[in-house]
């Protein structure tokens, strides 16, 4: 099968990596828990009693000298730091870490706080104070257990959001991206509603222990996983991998089989069989633009470059794994480097925008949402902002020329047009993007008997609500 947001890929017996289209090959690793399992003293009724036992094994999330593991207590700034150095610890530096006013050298977490903040785990806050005692909210967690895994929502994330979290109104603008890629990976354990990610609370070990057993399951052992019903499962729609899917100008991605490693090959024919790019691709993406990206076999090491490829089969240009890549759209492909600070690429290989950005989306009718701070605003194929980068979330692209926008949490949602003027005014708690000129919305989030469908002018029509299938399209 194609590797895909949507599926782990072959699992060694000790490293957990999931490899997406726009992420590099060798991601961070969680070590399998090993046995005999913990068991603690106040564990035996927790509905993920059996993940932190087997958590409890390992030597990344333990018990308390007492016996007692304390499912219920919440994590604070300072353990969380110590937990995500614990179990990614092989990840990359990636800047240098400020000298916070209020850890002193003596602190216990001190070491392992730097650690985190230098391979960009964790962030401080203003005049030097990375707040140790503060309690980490569960969108923060998810957000941070998913950019250490390095995982991507691949333009889903609404679709994601919309269908999956009756509360995701709530969710802020910086988490977004972020839970929806770690839902489409099974990252996302909500108890006890499955569809409330309730990003507000405070995530407690219990919690953190599931998304930690998430993480590192190798599905051997179904006893010890989390239970299933509290486990956010995104459906895509399958795709058989024996049938070919010619796009317009007749080129489909075949798998070739695996090779002696377990990993599968891909590549590209055209109608009559023939192949235009060989089948040496441990990935391989539909041509975009005319251009194609193929990343090499997982665990490569002697080649870790990715390809664009023309549609005659020559190789425009290579690069460097160093961060992620996207498709290239409107003759630019958004790219990151090591440091984690996107730009874009021409078609030359080429740096066209800086890297220097938070987060880049490809462009659309000549705008691509770019994020910086937290922040999100759109920048044409000059690099100039021609939406101001001042909005807490919006959606990742425009569609009929509107995009979905809110400027604070607590801010209800409109659509901006590409001039940056409130098309419909903000009054909603969330919103769908336009497609034939239409959008559902809804004013209260909480079930979705609530939803309602708008015209371009803001004014309810008497269309049926669509009903979401059951699965979302590849």
């Amino acid at each position: 099968m194609p590797s895909s947001p949507r599926s782990l890929n072959r699992l060694s017996s000790a490293v957990v990596a999931i490899t997406l289209p726009i992420v590099a090959i060798a991601l961070p690793s969680l070590a399998q828990p090993t046995v005999p399992l913990v068991q603690f003293s106040d564990t035996q009724d927790h509905w993920a009693a059996a993940c932190i036992e087997r958590m409890g094994g390992s030597d990344t999330m333990q018990g308390y000298g007492d016996g007692r593991f304390l499912p219920d207590h919440t994590i604070n700034r300072a353990e969380f730091a110590a937990l995500m150095v614990q179990a990614f610890g092989t990840a990359e530096k990636v800047r240098n870490a400020p000298n916070f006013t209020d850890l002193p050298a003596s602190f216990w977490a001190t070491a392992a706080i730097q650690q985190a903040y230098e391979r960009g785990f964790l962030e401080g806050y203003p005049n030097n104070q990375f707040r140790p005692f503060q309690a980490i909210s569960r969108a923060q967690a998810i957000a941070i257990f998913a950019k250490a895994q390095q995982l991507s929502s691949e333009g889903n994330t609404d679709a994601i959001l919309n269908r999956y979290f009756s509360d995701q109104s709530g969710i802020p603008g910086y988490a977004r991206g972020a839970i929806a890629a770690a839902a489409a990976a099974s990252l996302v354990v909500n108890y006890p509603v499955v569809d409330q990610v309730r990003p507000a609370d405070s995530i407690t070990r219990g919690e953190v222990a599931a998304i930690l057993c998430q993480a590192s399951r190798d599905g051997s052992d179904y006893r010890y996983n989390v239970p299933g019903e509290y486990v956010v499962s995104v459906q895509f729609c399958p795709s058989d991998p024996n049938v070919r899917h010619y796009d317009a100008d007749g080129f489909a991605v075949v798998f070739a089989g695996a090779d002696e490693f377990g990993y599968g090959k891909f590549g590209m024919v055209d109608r009559s069989g023939n192949w235009v790019i060989a089948p040496d691709y441990g990935e391989l993406h539909p041509f975009s633009d005319g251009l194609a990206l193929g990343f090499p076999p997982p665990f490569n090491y002697y080649d870790q470059s990715y390809r664009f490829i023309d549609q005659q089969g020559q190789v425009a240009f290579s690069r460097p794994i160093e961060g992620q890549i996207r498709d290239f759209s409107e003759g630019l492909a958004a790219f990151s480097n090591r440091r984690g600070q996107w730009g874009f690429l021409d078609k030359t290989g080429a740096v066209a925008i800086a890297a220097q950005y938070d987060d880049a989306q490809p462009f659309v009718n000549g705008l691509a949402r770019v994020q910086q701070n937290g922040r999100y605003g759109f920048i044409n194929s000059s690099g100039q902002v021609v939406i101001p980068i001042q909005y807490e979330a919006t959606h990742e692209t425009f569609q009929e020329g509107l995009v979905g926008a809110r400027l604070q949490t607590s801010a209800p949602w409109g659509y901006l047009t590409v001039d940056g003027a409130w098309a419909i005014a903000p009054q909603f708690q969330a919103v769908e993007a336009f497609a034939q000129g239409l959008a559902r919305v809804t004013e209260r989030d909480q079930t979705r008997e609530h939803w309602q469908v708008i015209n371009q002018a803001g004014q309810p029509v008497n269309a049926p609500t669509p009903t979401d299938s059951g699965c979302l399209p590849l």
